[in-house]
């Protein structure tokens, strides 16, 4: 694992690419975010700056929302720092997409009691507990699950222009 930055940002490990036979090629960017309230706004300049290195700015505005969304989530929920991937894939059946994955030590959640409260009224005109329902409403497909070592949140979002 690469530690955080002493200032709390991104320390970001060096990019790998992957283009085995018969399968798509992709590009993948990691940093390790420490736990703090500028968790969120780092992630956001760290995406911003990987988006821009592939020359796919045009996903700035929703990759750096759902950055945003999940780094605030691994703060307040789990406490924890996260591991973030950025893997852009230029090819297979669904075209080319940016996904985006952030793990904390957390225990995770229910998608479906998370989801439910989508159609509840209050919930909604509220203030908080509506970020999933950016991440989803902004991504291609979106999805998370417990591993070995916390939880996984992830978004993908289309190179379409």
């Amino acid at each position: 694992m690469t530690p955080p930055l002493a200032s709390g940002g991104c320390a970001v490990r060096p990019a790998s690419t992957r283009a085995d036979a018969g399968t798509p090629r992709s590009q993948t960017k990691r940093c390790r975010l420490s736990a703090s309230d500028r968790a969120a706004g780092r992630l956001r300049a760290w995406v911003a700056t990987q988006l821009a290195g592939w020359g796919l700015e045009h996903l700035r505005d929703d990759l750096t929302l759902i950055a945003a969304e999940l780094a605030a989530n691994a703060v307040r929920h789990a406490g924890s720092a996260a591991d973030v991937r950025l893997t852009l894939r230029s090819g297979g059946p669904r075209g080319p997409y940016v996904r985006l994955e952030v793990v904390d030590a957390g225990p995770g959640f229910d998608v479906a009691a998370v989801t439910a409260t989508w159609q509840d009224e209050e919930m909604l005109l509220g203030c908080r507990g509506r970020g999933l329902l950016l991440v989803a409403g902004v991504s291609s497909r979106w999805g998370c699950g417990r591993i070995a070592r916390g939880h996984r949140v992830w978004a993908e979002v289309a190179c379409t222009a």
